[in-house]
């Protein structure tokens, strides 16, 4: 697939989270107060012809402990996990014809923040 193929460079921002992982919608991670979580965040480049983007989230650095995988037609991926969690994440691109790009190489992902309760 030559018209959507995953960067090298992706911006990736990230909060951790557990094999008990779970996703969060954008904008719901204000909502969160438990001190024992932390968030992550992958944003990639939007890609213009891009229809959905699928990230697989592993808990090992070879990809063979698999947390979850999401597809979404938006090019970030929010979720919440336990606090010293390490995760490892690689993604694909799918074009309008349901055309897959490779996956990109596997990478860490650490936390964006830290989620703090308010009094």
């Amino acid at each position: 697939m030559n018209s959507v193929t995953p960067s090298s460079k992706h911006c990736i921002q990230a909060k951790h989270a557990q094999s008990s992982a779970s996703l969060v919608e954008n904008g719901s991670l204000n909502k969160i107060e438990d001190k024992s979580l932390e968030a992550y965040k992958l944003r990639l480049p939007a890609i213009e012809n891009a229809a959905k983007y699928e990230f697989e989230i592993f808990s090992d650095i070879n990809g063979e402990v698999k947390v979850f995988t999401k597809s979404s037609p938006k090019a970030t991926l929010t979720w919440v996990s336990k606090r010293g969690e390490i995760f490892y994440a690689r993604y694909r691109i799918f074009d309008e014809k349901n055309i897959p790009s490779k996956f990109s190489e596997i990478f860490q992902v650490k936390p964006v923040r830290k989620i703090i309760s308010t009094p």
